[in-house]
């Protein structure tokens, strides 16, 4: 009877390490408004890749789309949020397409 809840619990183990956090895409970067909360935006979009504290106290919040065909990224989308005071106060972003090699 043990064995029996033993598999499902290993199986959600599992799906835990290897899921992956929410992705912005470039339709969700469109739609964050200059002056929205960022915990609004990490409820919707989860925790973004990277968090960049810059030298004038705003902190730069990186979320990454990453474009691919097949088993191959062609192309990476590097969302940038500009956070100040707890609110998002600008925002660019940068395409980057890998190495040819």
């Amino acid at each position: 009877m043990a064995k029996s809840y033993l598999i499902p619990l290993i199986l959600l183990l599992c799906a835990a390490c290897f899921s992956r956090s929410a992705m912005m895409t470039y339709s969700d970067y469109g739609a964050i408004e200059i002056g929205s909360p960022i915990a609004k935006v990490e409820e919707q979009m989860g925790s973004p890749y990277a968090i960049h504290n810059k030298k004038d106290g705003t902190q730069e919040y990186e979320y990454i789309e990453r474009i691919d065909s097949g088993n191959n990224v062609v192309a990476e989308n590097h969302y940038f949020l500009i956070i100040q005071g707890g609110k998002v106060v600008g925002k660019y972003m940068d395409r980057q397409n890998p190495p040819a090699y």
